[in-house]
């Protein structure tokens, strides 16, 4: 107009210096005014994100990130109620309106978090639930140790909490897998080859948790294929009496000779599954029995042994070489 500038509809990009020359060819002037454009609390960013995930036990830092001349007081509520922070653990820049919670405790599971920016030209409200995060942990823990007897069925199981939810993935060190149901591991009909380190490792985005257990698979013993004298040994040689086993853990063997434990009588070496008779005489025929033995079970053999006579001249008036001769039979 003649006299001045009418604004119509301020805008912030008005704020400023604004300058008015006026002249004639007499003389000019210059009249300085500055506009200060205010308007209330707007949010900065429209997609802003409506939640946020942080780690139990971690800092927690939410942002209120507004626009607004004068500038905004911020206060913040959860779950509607005003955050008193006088209270530790909690800190507000007033500056900016960031919160700033020291410790993320699962107290604020899910909690909804409100930032209020306001001035003297209104106010302005941004919402934000809060996701607590927590590392894997899993329940309950099997034995380091499991003990299995052979052909039985073996379940080992892996469960594990956590948000989000871990996922479970198992792992072999020197053992055949079985089969896998859910997060257990299953084996129908344990074998001796199932022995090994099983390893579960649960995970998810912010931690990991394991656990190791070592299966052991235990068979009975068994005696197989004994070697004895097939026939009677005569006096004086030297006799090897041999039972062989197998077994997990591995057989104890000992041995007996009419019940007697073969480590006290002399002339007999015992060497684990065999023994060694020396200059054997008549004294040696008996019972002998070894029996194998581990925690799982017992096996036995045995076996009578017969000693032959030496040979003997009977007289010089016939000349006729006599003997006797045991048999060597198996106990009944």
């Amino acid at each position: 107009t003649d006299n001045g500038l009418v604004i119509l509809s301020a805008t912030r990009k008005m704020s400023g210096i604004w300058k008015c020359l006026a002249k004639n060819v007499a003389n000019e002037i210059i009249l300085e005014h500055v506009i200060n454009v205010e308007w209330p609390p707007s949010i900065l960013f429209p997609e802003l994100p409506t939640s946020k995930s942080v780690k139990l036990g971690s800092q927690v830092v939410l942002e209120c990130p507004v626009d607004a001349s004068p500038a905004p007081e911020f206060e913040w509520s959860v779950n509607g109620n005003m955050i008193d922070f006088s209270a530790p653990g909690w800190l507000l820049d007033r500056e900016t309106g960031t919160l700033v919670i020291e410790k993320a405790s699962l107290a604020l599971q899910d909690a909804t978090f409100e930032c209020y920016a306001s001035n003297i030209h209104g106010n302005s409200v941004i919402s934000i639930s809060l996701k607590i995060n927590i590392p894997p942990s899993i329940i309950p823990r099997t034995g380091p140790i499991v003990n299995a007897k052979v052909g039985s069925k073996v379940i080992i199981p892996c469960a594990a909490r956590g948000i989000p939810e871990p996922e479970l993935i198992w792992s072999s060190s020197g053992g055949k897998f079985g089969a896998q149901e859910g997060s257990s591991l299953i084996f129908d009909k344990v074998q001796l080859y199932h022995s090994g380190i099983y390893t579960c490792v649960a995970s998810n985005s912010v931690g990991r948790d394991e656990f190791s257990v070592e299966l052991i698979v235990q068979m009975p013993p068994l005696i197989f294929d004994p070697k004895w004298p097939e026939m009677a040994p005569v006096e004086g040689e030297t006799v090897v009496l041999e039972c062989p086993t197998q077994g997990a853990p591995k057989p104890r063997v000992t041995w007996y000779f009419n019940d007697i434990p073969a480590s006290l009588i002399d002339n007999v070496i015992v060497q684990e599954d065999k023994i060694i008779i020396q200059k054997v005489d008549s004294s040696f025929g008996g019972a002998w029995r070894c029996e194998a033995e581990n925690v799982v079970g017992i096996d036995v053999f045995d076996k009578k042994l017969f000693i032959e006579s030496a040979p003997e001249v009977a007289g010089p008036a016939n000349g006729t070489i006599v003997k006797d001769i045991v048999e060597f039979n198996d106990l009944e």
